[in-house]
């Protein structure tokens, strides 16, 4: 899974930088997006301090459709793939990993601040499903809420940095932050 990951996260970029070097007459209400992220574990899931999960590393594939509103509103929709491994428990090291894939939809809203500057917020839900390495597995909710800026890169291209808080029923709640292109 995490070579598909890779091949698709590849194939993406491609495509964005291939995309950037052809002028368009109008900008498309569409934008996807492609990033890698990391997310990092603040409390359990049932809001104790009992954190068993640590780091998780990744990445995202996203897509944006800015509505035709007179106020700047998007719908948002996307992927990402996770692997984190845990803490230790009474100093006792803990082999094995998380691997998660969550698909999330949600709504944004955007301002530009400059011609080439752009502040963003969103929140999103979804459903993520995760696999430990010892074999189990479960599907269970998931929902962030965050935002970030982004920086004109080209006509087609940006630069985007996100900040998120984000909650997966029954494993932790958290913060991650994400780096991409768009």
């Amino acid at each position: 899974m995490k070579k598909l990951f890779q091949t698709l996260y590849i194939i993406m970029a491609s495509v964005i930088a291939l995309s950037a070097q052809q002028a368009a007459p109008a900008l498309s209400p569409w934008s996807l997006t492609a990033a890698p992220s990391v997310s990092f574990p603040l409390f359990a899931g049932d809001g104790s301090s009992d954190l068993a999960f640590a780091t998780a590393w990744g990445g995202s594939l996203g897509a944006t459709y800015d509505l035709p509103t007179a106020f700047p509103l998007a719908l948002r929709m996307g992927a990402s793939y996770s692997v984190g491994g845990f803490l230790p428990s009474q100093g006792v090291a803990v082999p094995g990993s998380l691997n998660e894939a969550m698909f999330l939809g949600g709504i944004g809203v955007g301002k530009n601040l400059t011609k080439a500057l752009s502040a963003h917020g969103f929140l999103d839900a979804g459903l993520a499903y995760g696999s430990l390495s010892s074999g189990v597995s479960a599907a269970y909710a998931a929902a962030r809420v965050g935002g970030g800026l982004g920086l004109a890169l080209g006509h087609d291209l940006f630069a985007q940095l996100n900040a998120e808080a984000l909650y997966k029923v029954g494993l932790y709640g958290g913060i991650g932050a994400t780096l991409g292109v768009g």
